[in-house]
């Protein structure tokens, strides 16, 4: 079966142009091309170990712009996903464990082998100028590397698994992560004292929501964070990798034909992102306009108006919900009407408009057209 075949037939070229454009890319993300430059410029004698160390560790632009690239990378091997999906489920469950694996052989493959080439780069450049700065950073920022790339390309194949589109299944993750940072970032400040115990609570989990992000931003530099907490942190995040690809699993096993044609092949992850964009949507936009308002009307104080905000924040991300669940339910439901109501024709099952005809001008039912087809039909049998 043609989805199947591990890295050959049609995903082997998308396989290479993946391998070349990612290995481009991290050539620049991963600070190669700054650190050979650096080196040829300055002797070894003059070498400046915090310009090194920011060759050996990746900023938050460059993550950003590294989770972009993986974006690309596994939608474009995701492409013809549905009709994939279709093939193997309706074969069984041994082809579904047979997919399951060859895509992650081919996505993770593409994903991680550029990594790697490059982590070889630096170390060839390592060698003769080991005398300049310590083996174990070294060691943690090759690890850090394909942590960063296993964890990045583990969320997007798990989100392709669940949404129909490949930008969208990308995208939603960083929309995902920016949203609670900007949420909890800002509750202290648009939160009523009047309700103060919404405003303790978003604080108490702001705080450790932030802080996973923040670790995210790992850093070199043994005075923020020691080497034996970032390996720490490494781990748990080589943990959460595996445990994505294993639901991953799951997933397809799960997975229901009948959705396969729906912008969402699950119902509950649907509910999720209908909730977080209801949320992101409301609590930002509302207060944004809501605070607007107030600054032109003398007569509301400030906490007054706070207050009202809120309420009306909360309102509208009920309404948003209800909205987007019955613009998705309407839609998919006159989709299905339509597909139940689709007349199946063929030799055993003809379809009434193969033997019945109409008159053009009279619009009334033309009976010797119709005898005719009726004959012709019977003759057939």
């Amino acid at each position: 079966m043609e989805s199947n075949n591990l890295i050959l037939d049609k995903y082997k070229s998308r396989g290479i142009r993946g391998l070349i454009v990612l290995g481009i890319t991290y050539f620049f993300l991963m600070g190669n091309y700054s650190m050979i430059r650096y080196f040829f410029q300055v002797g070894q004698e003059d070498l400046d170990i915090s310009i090194i160390n920011k060759c050996f560790s990746m900023g938050s632009v460059d993550k950003f712009l590294l989770f972009l690239f993986l974006v690309w990378s596994v939608g474009f091997l995701f492409q013809d996903k549905e009709n994939e999906l279709k093939e193997t489920l309706a074969v069984g469950k041994e082809n579904t464990k047979k997919y399951f694996f060859s895509k992650v052989i081919l996505i993770y493959g593409v994903s991680l082998i550029p990594m790697v080439i490059n982590i070889f780069i630096k170390l060839i450049f390592y060698i003769p100028y080991r005398n300049s700065f310590s083996l174990d950073k070294l060691i943690i920022s090759f690890l850090y590397f394909i942590t960063l790339g296993l964890l990045f390309t583990s969320i997007i194949f798990i989100m392709n698994l669940i949404v129909k589109d490949r930008m969208f299944a990308g995208i939603f993750p960083i929309f995902f992560m920016e949203g609670l940072i900007l949420i909890f970032s800002v509750s202290e400040l648009l939160i009523s004292d009047k309700l103060i115990w919404v405003r303790n609570f978003l604080n108490f989990i702001g705080e450790k929501v932030l802080l996973i992000f923040n670790l995210l931003n790992l850093d070199l530099d043994q005075n923020f964070f020691s080497l034996w907490r970032q390996f720490i942190f490494i781990i748990i995040l080589v943990l959460i990798s595996v445990l994505l690809i294993y639901i991953s699993s799951l997933i397809l096993k799960i997975m229901n034909l009948k959705y396969l044609d729906r912008p969402y092949f699950f119902e509950i992850p649907r509910y999720f992102i209908y909730i977080f964009m209801s949320v992101l949507i409301g609590f930002v936009f509302v207060h944004a306009i809501g605070y607007l308002i107030i600054m032109f009307i003398p007569s509301v104080s400030y906490v007054k108006g706070t207050f009202m905000v809120n309420i009306a924040s909360l309102i509208s991300m009920v309404l948003l919900f209800v909205f987007l669940e019955i613009l998705y339910r309407r839609k998919i439901l006159n989709k299905d009407l339509i597909e139940d109501n689709i007349e199946v024709c063929n030799e055993i099952q003809p379809c009434i408009g193969d033997y019945i005809e109409f008159d053009e001008t009279t619009g009334f039912l033309d009976n010797n057209n119709t005898i005719d087809k009726e004959e012709n039909f019977n003759n057939s049998l």
